[in-house]
């Protein structure tokens, strides 16, 4: 396991607490953080989530009524479109996972949910740090970057075949 100075905050909802290792969570973090040479001492807040808060969530910040596997809310925003938390210079943000989502995903392209979980916090927290793939170009760049990430930490690359996220953000 990867050792630094990250805050990194796991939650997890009580029926969700033995599907994905808290461990697991952190390493993930710590290693895409560590990739992404994020100052150390920086905060990240990870929830493992039911759908019902996912979904929830989803629609009171983006007003879409789905689950959706991933979402993510920068610490940096200045105005009211996102859950209010304390927010210090080295908060990065919050990554709320759908741990019903990530096993259905994982089911569906037959890997080891721990795999597509690594893969929605990598997304997530890459998300956090003002990636996207709202264009070609933008999407090549965050593909890769999970791909790289992933290899390092879980010897997985998500993007090696057609497989994608399914309406992450």
């Amino acid at each position: 396991m990867l050792r630094s100075g990250y805050k990194i905050e796991v939650s997890t909802e009580r029926d969700q607490h033995r599907r994905i290792p808290q461990k697991w969570v952190r390493h993930v973090a710590v290693g895409t953080l560590s990739a992404e040479k994020v100052a150390v001492r920086s905060k990240v807040e990870i929830l493992l989530a039911g759908d019902d808060t996912v979904r929830a969530l989803n629609h009171q910040y983006r007003l879409q009524d789905t689950i959706t596997d991933v979402l993510s809310f920068p610490g940096s925003q200045d105005d009211n479109e996102f859950p209010e938390f304390s927010v210090s210079h080295n908060d990065i943000g919050q990554v709320i996972l759908s741990v019903p989502q990530a096993k259905r995903q994982a089911d569906e392209a037959h890997i080891d949910i721990k795999k597509e979980a690594a893969h929605l916090i990598v997304h997530g927290i890459l998300h956090l740090l003002d990636y996207d793939h709202e264009n070609t170009t933008d999407g090549k760049l965050m593909h890769s970057r999970e791909n790289a990430i992933l290899y390092e930490l879980a010897d997985f690359r998500p993007h090696s075949s057609t497989r994608g996220i399914h309406g992450s953000e």
